[in-house]
């Protein structure tokens, strides 16, 4: 009942709105990895999910499959918030060959780097694959570390789906509004218009400058929500991310905090 999505369907759906449900999809099967004897996974927040599967498949898989090693680094908001640690944990009892690293990157005791985290895997008689799933740029950082490191990599993103650019979802020529969450209330917003525009128009005066993304003035953090820029045509549906409400445009409802 504490979910963003629960909390999101029930705080925003409408009678008779339509939702598109879809069937699994990703490709991080155990065929799909490298080969390897050593395997370093990294999971951000709900990117555990893939990643517990496959430590799974390697439980049941028998003698042969049981000689690879894996290490999993597992990133939470909070240590409250890790899901499948009692199995995860039960599994490193029976197999010596899992070994389990919990962080929570709210926690200043518990944050470790991810560059930190993948080398304490390396050894200089080996050469893991470097696993990772999680957000966008969590997924996109491991994989640098990972070249920084001369490792080979897998990884898969878990975002929700979005049109490939904005200038795609535009080329629909149809305005549709969206809820806007700002200092605790809420408007509706076109998605023709920049986030700083519409606010305007509703009586707010967020902070600005030249309206041109260049100088910053009008950052506010999304804290849910998709959002296209104007500036490079991009999607972007990062949770807890700062955006420039003047190149911004809606492309769900979004909560935003302003600084």
């Amino acid at each position: 009942s504490n979910g963003k999505v629960s909390a999101s369907l029930v705080k925003n759906l409408k009678h008779g709105a339509l939702i598109e449900l879809s069937e699994a999809f990703g490709e991080m099967t155990w065929a799909r990895l490298p080969r390897s004897a050593h395997y370093v996974f990294c999971a951000g927040g709900v990117g555990i999910t893939p990643l517990r599967s496959l430590i799974h498949a390697w439980d049941l898989g028998g003698d042969s499959n049981l000689n690879r090693k894996i290490e999993l680094h597992y990133w939470a908001k909070t240590c409250a918030e890790h899901c499948f640690r009692p199995e995860l944990e039960a599994l490193a009892q029976k197999h010596s060959g899992l070994r389990l690293h919990f962080y929570a990157s709210q926690s200043d005791l518990f944050k470790v780097t991810l560059a930190a985290a993948i080398s304490t895997g390396l050894t200089n008689d080996s050469n893991p694959v470097v696993v990772a799933c999680g957000p966008q740029k969590f997924v996109q950082s491991a994989e640098s570390v990972a070249q920084l490191n001369g490792l080979r990599f897998f990884g898969e993103h878990a975002q929700t789906p979005a049109p490939a650019s904005a200038s795609a979802y535009e080329a629909q020529g149809v305005e549709t509004f969206f809820e806007i969450t700002y200092s605790g209330k809420k408007i509706q917003a076109s998605s023709e218009k920049s986030i700083l525009e519409s606010l305007e128009a509703h009586g707010f005066e967020p902070a600005h400058g030249c309206r041109m993304g260049l100088c910053k003035s009008c950052t506010c953090m999304k804290r849910l929500g998709t959002t296209s820029s104007a500036k490079d045509q991009s999607i972007s549906d990062e949770p807890n991310e700062e955006i420039q409400i003047c190149v911004a445009r809606p492309r769900s409802a979004i909560n935003l905090e302003r600084y």
